[in-house]
């Protein structure tokens, strides 16, 4: 039936009846070739960390004028937690330079950070160090907790204006 068709048409032929073969031969073990579709499953997870956060009240503290040898009246700072998942330690050091007070006007006066006075009473006594210090416990979405700062005026210290960092860490 092939003997006047070329060599093309013959393999052409050839190909529809193989791939006509293979499609029956599919459809009646229950495989698919053209529509072939597999569905695979992974399993995930996900750790969520815990994390500790605080906000505080203000950021400056202002003592004021005082005079040599005495201690300013307090100034708190109020530290609250919004977002965190677990309580934090607040954390207290004093630095640049070195935490101690540095004056700025005029310049070349000092005194030590630890003059500044903290604690979580209105009447501070703990010094300051340049070592972190735990202070108070901050709990998520809980009531506020305060410390308080102060700073006392070493005597005979020169008049002029000085200013120190305070650094607060959360630490969980």
């Amino acid at each position: 039936m092939l003997k006047n068709t070329s060599l093309i048409d013959k393999v052409f032929i050839a190909g529809l009846v193989a791939i006509s073969s293979l499609l029956m031969f599919s459809s009646l073990f229950g495989f698919g070739l053209l529509n072939a579709s597999a569905t695979n499953t992974v399993s995930a997870n996900v750790v969520v960390s815990s994390f500790c956060y605080f906000t505080m009240s203000n950021t400056l503290i202002n003592f004021g004028s005082q005079t040599p040898g005495v201690t300013s009246p307090s100034n708190v700072l109020t530290f609250t937690d919004t977002v965190g998942n677990i309580a934090t330690n607040v954390e207290i050091q004093g630095i640049l330079p070195q935490g101690n007070w540095i004056s700025s006007s005029p310049s070349g006066y000092s005194f030590y950070e630890a003059n500044t006075l903290w604690g979580t009473t209105s009447t501070p006594t703990t010094p300051l160090t340049s070592s972190l210090v735990a202070t108070v416990e901050v709990f998520p979405t809980g009531a506020p907790n305060s410390i308080y700062m102060a700073v006392s005026i070493p005597d005979q210290q020169y008049a002029a204006t000085y200013n120190s960092v305070v650094s607060f860490t959360s630490s969980c």
